[in-house]
């Protein structure tokens, strides 16, 4: 922290009596998140010190970390690198090849796969599946509450 601008930990970040960040915080920081209304991503937080030291926590879960680094470091990253916030989440439209399940009580980040007739969610959501995370190449941006999708729907996403 002494010549970082930003200190990215991964793992410690977690649900319950297995969240150890917050005992982690050096003095002088702030917490101004633990935990976000995001899945996969629940985990993440985020501190700062006068503004200008920053540590962003990332789950140790993989996919969890990796959705949480493209949705929410890099466009901290960005606009600390002097670039605009936008650039870095440049979400877009495409069409539904496969349906959609309704998402729960939080915002919800499908991982599917393009291909030139549009996206199709990958057939396992589950967190922990690596392989599914190594097959991704967008993001399909769900509200929490929203009902199903249908083949031909119009969906937002991100590319990932």
């Amino acid at each position: 922290l002494e010549t970082a601008d930003v200190l990215v930990t991964i793992g410690g970040a977690s649900v319950g009596e297995r969240d150890f960040a917050d005992a982690a915080l050096p003095a002088g920081f702030q917490t101004l998140f633990e935990k976000v209304a995001l899945k996969p991503g629940k985990p993440i937080n985020a501190a700062h010190a006068s503004g200008r030291k920053w540590i962003f926590g990332l789950p140790g879960n993989p996919t969890s970390a990796m959705v949480g680094a493209r949705v929410m470091l890099l466009p901290l990253l960005t606009v600390l690198g002097g670039g605009d916030f936008d650039d870095a989440l440049m979400w877009e439209q495409a069409i539904l090849t496969a349906p959609l399940p309704p998402t729960g009580k939080r915002e919800t980040l499908y991982r599917a796969k393009r291909s030139r007739n549009g996206v199709a969610p990958l057939q396992r959501q589950v967190s922990s599946d690596q392989l599914a995370l190594s097959q991704t190449d967008f993001l399909v941006r769900r509200p929490a509450g929203a009902g199903p999708m249908k083949i031909g729907d119009t969906v937002t996403g991100l590319m990932y």
